[in-house]
């Protein structure tokens, strides 16, 4: 809720309270961990991105395998094309699955790195795939 709303002191507060007292929540630690970084706390992102890698890993929970790793290689500072073979794994589990909020977002983030890298072709190509996404977001959205 707090993460939603931009308040991400507030939310760190409560997931570590929640990763405290559960702390194999790794959707708690992912989320924490997306708030860490954020504010610029890479080292503490990075370090909730490994422990909860680890718990998918253990759990065999493909689509936060996929999530955790993504992060962490954004987290990472990466260039576009190593980014791009991370996201591109994850995005045939998220199309099998069709979680297309995940398509959506992580095409999005591609989309802007590889803008600011001024690979404007790929950005454009990334930006096209999200829109479809989100586009398929709405879509299912209104069938409910």
């Amino acid at each position: 809720m707090y993460a939603n709303q931009n308040l991400s002191e507030l939310a760190i507060r409560y997931l570590s309270e929640v990763t405290e007292k559960m702390p194999a929540n790794y959707r708690a630690i992912l989320i924490e961990a997306c708030e860490h970084a954020k504010i610029n706390n890479k080292e503490k992102a990075l370090e909730l991105l490994k422990t909860g890698l680890e718990i998918s890993l253990k759990l065999k929970n493909e689509e936060y395998q996929h999530r955790f790793n993504i992060l962490l290689t954004i987290n990472n500072e990466v260039s576009g094309e190593q980014l791009e073979s991370i996201i591109l794994a994850g995005m045939l589990y998220f199309e099998k699955e069709n979680l297309y909020e995940y398509i959506n977002e992580y095409n999005e983030k591609l989309a802007v790195k590889f803008y600011h890298e001024g690979n404007h072709l790929k950005a454009s190509k990334y930006f096209y795939l999200s829109s479809n996404a989100r586009e398929k977001i709405h879509d299912k959205g209104a069938l409910k």
